[in-house]
């Protein structure tokens, strides 16, 4: 029987790497580990580790999103 080949883990970004991200590259990486969560690939501590990530991305796309709303609101302002 072949032994079944499991796929790279990937190295968690750190919250240092995620600050620096545009919104656009932290949506892609979000929905890159949604997906690898969906594949259903990833053993209990794995997935529980691209969830952590997940969750600190998602927080990052919201303040960005909070951010251009505070900016809008300034500009209306004027």
């Amino acid at each position: 029987m072949a032994e079944k080949k499991k796929p790279a883990k990937r190295k968690a970004m750190t919250d240092e790497e995620i600050s620096v991200l545009t919104f656009e590259e932290a949506l892609d990486r979000l929905e890159s580990l949604v997906a690898e969560l969906q594949a259903d690939s990833a053993g209990l501590d794995e997935a529980f580790g691209l969830w952590e990530e997940g969750q600190r991305l998602h927080q990052h796309c919201r303040n960005r999103l909070d951010e251009i709303a505070q900016r809008l609101q300034e500009h209306e302002q004027e």
